[in-house]
């Protein structure tokens, strides 16, 4: 018997008054990854808040998501903007979409969002926001480990909890003396408990995702050295400063994907060691970028057949559903591997 009961005291207790995420009765679970909104930038301009909601209202409505992950930078919280001294006022106008047609979201916090944030911006202070709401299904983490936004969700059946999902704080500020933030190892050593905890009396696992918004060097790897399907438009991936090992324990645990976002132009999947690894889509119109066109991945696990199956494509903002993407092989520049 798999041991969610104790997952549910270990992770979601503030929240043992709600019941849990369920698959429809056809077996499915639809999730549309939102990620870079930077919501409410240039509001003066003809692409402030205005047109995220657009965006965003139209998104909903076409896909209709049991749920919303928030995969980092909802808003800019930068020193000089507008957001600045009004950064819950800003949180809550972009999660109004959701709020309107009570689809419930959860929330990965990026880089972005607490920095230099004024008034009422701390990281605490957003999520102390974002749990206000009734359709919220975002928690506080561990206090005893790096980051806020470190918990997870469990989908059930009529059987119990039957799949997992993990939100991880990729954090803000350089860490273990590297240049970009990173997961700290009591991250990752948190990580590697929930999954063991899912895990059957049998050693069966649990399928499982993880979002995050900082992508881990993986995504560079896979680039490099596996076949891809998608766009990287940046340059480069941006990805965490330190490898501290995430990726080793999500596989050896028998993760199933991967969804991260912070490269406004990448969009691509692949599979690295049996793990699917996929960037969103930059869902807003603020931050850089503002020449590719917007959308967000959609995500439809299904819950009957194969253990964790799911099918993904990018539905964006004007409409166009996007189910296949270009084939990117490698060059042979391939450097390293696990």
């Amino acid at each position: 018997m798999r041991h969610w009961l104790l997952i549910a005291l270990l992770t979601w207790v503030t929240f043992a008054d709600r019941p849990p995420l369920r698959f429809r009765r056809d077996g499915t679970f639809k999730i549309a990854q939102f990620s870079d909104l930077h919501f409410g930038e240039a509001e003066e301009t003809d692409w402030g808040p205005k047109q995220d909601e657009d965006s965003l209202r139209y998104i909903l409505d076409k896909e209709k998501p049991d749920l919303v992950v928030l995969t980092g930078d909802v808003i800019t919280g930068e020193e000089g903007n507008n957001i600045v001294d009004n950064a819950t006022t800003y949180w809550r106008m972009a999660l109004s979409p959701m709020i309107k047609r009570k689809i419930e979201w959860a929330s990965a916090f990026g880089n972005h969002c607490p920095i230099a944030s004024g008034i009422n911006g701390t990281r605490t202070d957003l999520m102390r926001e974002d749990v206000s709401h009734a359709s919220s299904r975002s928690q506080f983490g561990p206090s005893d480990i790096e980051g806020v936004s470190n918990y997870a969700l469990p989908i059930h059946d009529h059987t119990g909890a039957t799949f997992m999902l993990y939100l991880m704080d990729s954090n803000y500020l350089p860490c273990l003396n590297s240049s970009a933030p990173c997961f700290y190892p009591n991250q990752v050593e948190w990580l590697e408990r929930q999954m063991k905890l899912s895990a059957g009396e049998d050693g069966s696992v649990m399928p499982s995702f993880a979002f995050f918004h900082i992508p881990i060097i993986e995504y560079d790897l896979m680039w490099n050295c596996n076949t891809s399907y998608g766009y990287q438009n940046d340059t480069e991936v941006a990805s965490q400063g330190v490898n501290t090992g995430m990726f080793r324990v999500f596989q050896e645990n028998g993760g199933t994907a991967i969804f991260v976002g912070h490269n406004h132009g990448n969009d691509y999947c692949g599979t690295r060691l049996g793990v699917k690894l996929c960037y969103g889509r930059h869902t807003g119109h603020g931050g850089y970028g503002d020449e590719w066109k917007k959308g967000a991945r959609i995500i439809k696990i299904h819950n009957r057949g194969s253990l964790g199956r799911f099918s993904t494509w990018l539905r964006m903002e004007d409409g166009e559903k996007i189910t296949k993407e270009p084939v990117h092989v490698p060059d042979g520049a391939c450097e390293s591997s696990e």
